[in-house]
Order: C-alpha cells, then structure tokens, then sequence
C-alpha cells in the first residue's frame, strides 16, 4: 500500500516533469516548409548553451522518473497470478492502447487536413509523407510506430509503456529472483549504448525495471533523500558540464551520469516542496492535466512555432531564444486553460482520451 506522502509527492512530479518534455520537443531554432527551412542558420554560443542545459540536460531526467514512476505504481499492487496480470493488463489497454490510437489517429487527421488546404500544405509537406498515399501499413505504422515513431511522435512512450506492461510477467520474475545483475547488466547496456530492439527502448526497459524492483521489494521510492543535497550539488555541476559537452562523444556519459543524479534530486526536491502547501496543492492540480499536456501539445507547439516563424522570420540569436522559453509556455497554459473545461463539458470523453486519468 502507498502512503499517502508518497502518492502525494508523485503527484507533485508530474506536471514539472510534463514541461520538460514539451522543453525537449522545442529544441530546434528552425522550422521546415515545404520551400525549405526558417530560422537562424547559427546561434550564438550563449543561445546555444542555455537551450543544451534546458532541453538536452535538465529535462531529459523527465522520461526516466516516468518509466521508473510507472514501473513502481504498476507493481505495487501486483498479484503474481495469471488473474492479477489479466487485470492488471485490462486497465492498462484502457489507459494506455486507447489514448495511443486517439491521439495519432487526430495527428494523422490534422497533418491530412492540414496537407489538402492550399493555404497550410507547405506548413505541414517539410519533413512529413503525404497521408493521402498511406496504405494500410503506413497507417498502423502511424499509429503505433512499427519501425518509427508514431506520428505523434511523443506517443513512444507509451507504445514502449505498453509493450513492458505486456511483458511484466518477465519484468516481475527478473526484479524478484536476480534483480542484481538484470539491473546492473540493463544499466551497463544503456550507458555503454548497442541495445538492438526499436522498443522498448534500453532507458524504457532499464527506469521502469528500477521502479519495478522498488515496489516489488516494498522500498520507499524516495530512499535516496538522505543524498539529496549533495546530488544537487553534483548534478548542478554536470548540467553545466554536460550542456558544455553535448554533441561530443565524451558529453554522452557525461550526460547519462547527469540523469541519475538529476534524478535522485528531482525525487528529493518533492520532499522540500512538501513544506509549502500552496505549492504542493497547485502543483497537484496542474498535474491532473498532465496527461492531457502530453498528448496534446504536439502538433499544437509545432504549429504554433511554424507560424511564428513564418510570421517573424527571425534571424537574431536572442529573439530565437525568447521564442524558445515563451512559445512553450504559451502552449502549455492554453491546454491547462483548455482542459477543466473540456472535462466539465465532456467527462465522458476527456477520461477515455486521458486514459481515465
């Protein structure tokens, strides 16, 4: 059974965890048109540093505390029966295999639309294949992402989610019977890179495991709290070591080590925003809409960043870098805005494309 501090302080961690992954998704400084590209063909060292910290260092901690969160509730309730597993497995298609064929069947819908009118077609012919010539393959492999991301690119991650749920009968004999070297032999094969399966992929495979075995062992997920101040300490250092180094071939460890202490201080954080309750109570809030975030913000932010651009056409480094620190905000608050209104009027509706969240 959770305790009622630990559900709370997973709740504080969803909707800052949700930023950043917006965060991650709005790294480029172009955008791609049907004509060609727009936007600064180079950057200033300061533009380039700042959004290396952001979006590649301090926010990529978001996708593993997922997996790990995800590994520790599935399992804390887990009955090793055939029964418990079918109805563990039951929940899990209706949170996650319905939000994942909603959201990319509306991507697919809004890039063929959007494709057909003369007047958007070149803001969504750049990169993307015309939908109006998928076959059936092509539009599974939309949904689903068979040998690519779904077209709602974000959707990897549940895809992977998905497929570790199927398998958790596997997950749950290997974190209970030699959780020793399937951990340390998954987190050797995701620092030193060659992991051959297209999903799940090693870092999904490896946080959920870690999470997995917490619950599975009955440990407090927060265990390394006692650690929290001095991995804040490291993890300030490589954040800026790591924004220094990316692109470089050493900068990838670099950046991997990062992700663990980051994670133990994002964990420990939750602890220190406990003491203020206005805080801890709009945080929680916030994070009802989490999902809904998620799902939505892209093509949103991508439509969003291809107007401005268009509209702009900016070339200065520093005007670029306030694109990137308010579009994303933008974005964000008008899903917010939007979503206690969606699910007053469409309860219903908004539960099942949210996967009941």
């Amino acid at each position: 059974m959770i305790s009622r501090e630990t559900s709370l302080r997973l709740d504080i961690l969803r909707f800052p965890l949700i930023v950043g992954v917006v965060f991650i998704h709005n790294y480029e400084v172009s955008v791609t048109f049907q004509g060609g590209q727009v936007g600064a063909l180079a950057i200033n060292d300061i533009v380039d540093f700042v959004r290396n910290l952001i979006s590649q260092g301090i926010a990529r901690v978001a996708v593993p505390l997922f997996f790990l969160m995800s590994g520790y509730l599935f399992f804390l309730k887990f009955e090793s029966t055939l029964a418990g597993y079918f109805r563990k497995l039951k929940t899990r298609l209706r949170t996650l295999l319905l939000p994942l064929v909603f959201w990319n069947l509306v991507m697919l819908a809004v890039i063929a639309l959007a494709q057909y009118i003369p007047q958007t077609s070149s803001f969504f012919s750049g990169r993307n294949a015309v939908v109006a010539q998928f076959n059936a393959f092509d539009v599974l492999d939309a949904i689903f992402g068979i040998d690519r991301a779904p077209i709602a690119y974000q959707f990897w991650f549940v895809r992977d989610l998905l497929v570790l749920v199927l398998f958790s009968p596997l997950v749950w004999l290997l974190c209970r019977f030699v959780w020793l070297p399937w951990l340390l032999g998954a987190a050797v094969w995701w620092f030193w890179g060659g992991w051959p399966l297209a999903f799940p992929a090693i870092d999904a495979l490896l946080f959920f495991s870690v999470g997995s075995w917490f619950a599975i062992s009955k440990r407090d997920v927060f265990f390394f709290d006692f650690v929290g101040p001095m991995c804040a300490a490291f993890y300030a250092l490589l954040c800026i070591a790591d924004a220094l180094l990316y692109g470089s071939s050493s900068g990838a460890y670099v950046h991997k080590v990062a992700i663990i202490f980051g994670m133990v201080t994002a964990l420990w954080l939750t602890g220190l925003v406990l003491h203020s309750e206005s805080l801890t109570a709009t945080l929680v809030r916030l994070g009802q809409a989490s999902f809904f975030v998620f799902a939505a913000h892209e093509p949103l932010l991508t439509i969003c960043k291809k107007l401005v651009f268009h509209i702009f056409q900016p070339q200065s480094s520093f005007f670029i870098l306030g694109i990137y620190f308010v579009l994303p905000v933008l974005v964000i608050a008008l899903i917010v805005f939007i979503y206690p209104r969606m699910r007053a009027l469409f309860p219903g509706f908004m539960s099942m494309i949210s996967g009941g969240r």
